[in-house]
């Protein structure tokens, strides 16, 4: 059988770790999603609506700000790693620029954020994760600390049986 490496973790997790994260992230009991029958996408409604409470509302440029001092990275080095010229990096800071899911998802690979951090970063934007089989991968990929593109990027093709991208 071929080794797959972290190609295997990813779809180990896929297959066994996705309501357990769901789940131990919300503090919902499995036998109340289980009983009622929530969807992933019901319980990322619930979660949405329980972090709205008491957050305060930061702009884009602030939580990047606050992402690269946290993870001690230059504008320069974010937009390197992200695959972005540094102009763009500023325009997104500055407010100039509206950026798609995808490409904020590459920023949070190449800051390295947690899930948590990926889900604040997008919620900014009014987008989210959701259940689509490349935001599964997403997940893993996050949950399981691979945050280099290439490798997420084979993830994606290669799990998903298809020409998905962070590029679209």
């Amino acid at each position: 059988m071929k080794e797959y490496g972290f190609i295997g973790d990813i779809i180990n997790y896929l297959l066994h770790g996705v309501s357990e994260h769901i789940i131990e992230n919300l503090h919902i009991c499995k036998k109340d999603v289980i009983q009622h029958g929530l969807s992933a996408e019901e319980l990322d409604n619930i979660s949405s609506l329980v972090s709205q409470n008491g957050e305060g509302m930061v702009t884009l440029g602030q939580f990047i700000n606050e992402m690269l001092y946290k993870v001690q990275m230059t504008q320069q080095e974010l937009a390197d790693k992200a695959g972005f010229s540094k102009a763009y990096i500023s325009h997104l800071i500055n407010g100039r620029t509206n950026p798609p899911k995808y490409k904020l998802i590459r920023l949070a690979f190449a800051m390295k954020l947690t899930i948590e951090e990926t889900n604040k970063l997008l919620k900014i934007r009014g987008f989210s994760l959701n259940t689509s089989l490349k935001d599964k991968i997403i997940v893993a990929c996050l949950d399981l600390e691979i945050y280099d593109l290439i490798k997420v990027e084979e993830a994606l093709n290669t799990v998903a049986n298809a020409n998905e991208s962070l590029y679209d």
